[in-house]
């Protein structure tokens, strides 16, 4: 009966490593719910501390036009000569932060590469604009008297439609690829300060954001 008792052991034993073997290999999230998990070949992650707060990555400056078009009205129909069109223009500077981890796990991948999954590229707001750069026209029907009351209107505009066009994905794909560097710098920074390499010049730090998967070579 020993050998029996010995032969049944063994197969329990040996189970128990097939499946400490397989939680080894598999992201235990992902047996949890059934999905496939990614696999990143490399060594374990090294945690960068940091205070936390905002780290702004990148800024996109460009010359933004408005316009706004007013006429007063009699019984719901536009009085000639009595519109305003008014044009502006002016300098505006988008600038865009993510929001830092204070531990922030960096995953070191083969070749001497380092991974890093950065927050969602955010625009700082109110946006910024110089009123130095600011360029008003306006034109006006001859019975228009207070026209100002339409560049008024425009500025009031100006500060909702900004934040919309900060949030365009031309703008965020703008401000997401300059921030990949800024990430980037900063990781390379951390690493020689930390004495993780040798020389952080040299370090590869691929930098993912939300939604991004590892295209690994």
């Amino acid at each position: 009966m020993w050998f029996k008792r010995i032969g049944v052991a063994a197969v329990f034993a040996l189970a128990a490593l097939g499946l400490w073997g397989l939680v080894r290999v598999t992201d235990l999230g992902a047996l949890v719910s059934g999905k496939p998990a990614a696999q990143v070949a490399g060594g374990l992650p090294v945690v960068m501390t940091t205070n936390g707060g905002r780290l702004e990555v990148s800024s996109v400056t460009v010359y933004e036009r408005f316009k706004r078009t007013d006429a007063l009205k009699l019984f719901g129909m536009d009085i000639p000569g009595t519109t305003a069109d008014t044009h502006l223009q002016l300098r505006v500077v988008y600038r865009y932060y993510i929001d830092m981890e204070k531990s922030w796990p960096l995953q070191p991948l083969e070749g001497g590469r380092w991974l890093v999954r950065a927050g969602q590229v955010k625009p700082s707001l109110p946006v910024a604009f110089d009123t130095r750069d600011l360029e008003v026209y306006t034109d006006k029907g001859w019975l228009r008297l207070d026209a100002q009351r339409n560049v008024t209107g425009l500025l009031r505009t100006l500060s909702p439609e900004l934040e919309a066009r900060a949030r365009t994905a031309a703008y965020q794909q703008l401000a997401t690829d300059a921030g990949r560097k800024a990430v980037a710098d900063f990781v390379r920074t951390w690493l020689l300060a930390a004495r993780q390499v040798p020389d952080a010049g040299k370090a590869r730090v691929l930098v993912l954001f939300p939604g991004e998967v590892p295209q690994l070579d």
